[in-house]
């Protein structure tokens, strides 16, 4: 039997996940290596990339969050339409009144 492989519909997850192990690495050795007294137009601008890294990590979770969102409200639609289908077009979800 073959494994299940699942194509993800999301490959900036695995773009953010590169960028945040190569921050990480970037970090530990910015911090020992880079002294802004000697250098500090590299220091500047290595520290600038790591910002722009950041900022890009962010960009692409909210880019998953807005996906994510509009992956549950297309699930909703259909679990409506289904609802539908089966019970008629006045089938609507009705409050559930608590036991006694």
């Amino acid at each position: 039997m073959k494994p299940v492989v699942i194509k993800s519909d999301r490959p900036w997850r695995k773009l953010g996940l590169a960028i945040c192990v190569l921050l990480g690495v970037m970090f530990i050795l910015g911090v020992w290596l880079l002294d802004a007294s000697k250098a500090p137009g590299l220091y500047l601008l290595y520290w600038l990339v790591m910002m722009v890294l950041v900022a890009w990590v962010c960009a692409l979770a909210v880019k998953d969050v807005l996906h994510t969102r509009r992956l549950v409200s297309q699930w909703r639609m259909e679990q409506e339409r289904d609802r539908r289908r089966m019970y008629g077009a006045s089938a609507r979800r009705e409050p559930v009144d608590a036991p006694s």
